[in-house]
């Protein structure tokens, strides 16, 4: 019988000059339901505090989308979707990742996910979560996953290995997969590098603290 290997996942807890705080935990699981790893970060970042209070107090202000260009309104913006990178570590030392910042507002380096399908984006880099649930008043949880067929080594344009080591929660201007076209970055985590192939999938929880 495979061994069971678990890592706790902890981030920081709310502090008085945040708002919004969080913990996140990944799950690498194989084929045969074995947990592998487990792994830690979390940061709730500018560009994604605002577009929550603009929605809050639906009053507009200028916020940067993924891609890099600056929007003047995110009241319509929804939390909705995942994406993931190799971007969150850097190659030499690989399991010592990269603290993200608050003024972060895309990956360093997005994976490809899939094609274009009733779950992922025309970008195929933005995946619609599983699930979002209020766990008290006051903590939400937001789950996804990258399952065994997603993500993997030559698929969509990934290269011959696929390396995972940050992973974000997006806001995007429509719920609708087929077409939404802009994102926002709401939170980001790295964490230590994991190698990605069709015997693997990731399974996230993400617990936000209001």
């Amino acid at each position: 019988m495979k061994s069971i290997r678990k890592i706790s996942i902890f981030e920081s807890k709310k502090t008085k000059d945040k708002l919004i705080a969080g913990e996140v935990s990944l799950k690498v699981i194989d084929r045969n339901g074995n947990i592998i790893e487990r792994h830690k970060s979390n940061t709730v970042v500018v560009n994604g505090r605002n577009t929550m209070m603009q929605k809050l107090s639906n009053i507009a202000r200028g916020v940067k989308l993924e891609n890099g260009q600056t929007i003047n309104d995110a009241r319509s913006f929804i939390l909705h979707y995942f994406a993931l990178g190799s971007g969150g570590a850097p190659q030499s030392n690989p399991f010592n990742p990269t603290q993200p910042s608050e003024n972060d507002y895309r990956l360093s380096k997005y994976i490809y996910i899939s094609d274009p399908n009733s779950h992922v984006a025309h970008d195929k880099i933005h995946k619609v979560v599983d699930g979002k649930a209020f766990a008290s008043l006051t903590q939400l949880v937001v789950s996804f996953t990258l399952d065994f067929n997603e993500g993997n080594p030559g698929q969509a344009g990934n290269g011959n290995r696929v390396f995972i080591n940050e992973a974000c929660l997006s806001l995007g201007n429509t719920t609708n997969v087929s077409q939404v076209s802009r994102f926002i970055m709401f939170t980001r985590a790295t964490f230590s590098t994991v190698e990605k192939n069709p015997d693997r999938k990731f399974i996230f929880e993400w617990h936000l603290y209001f």
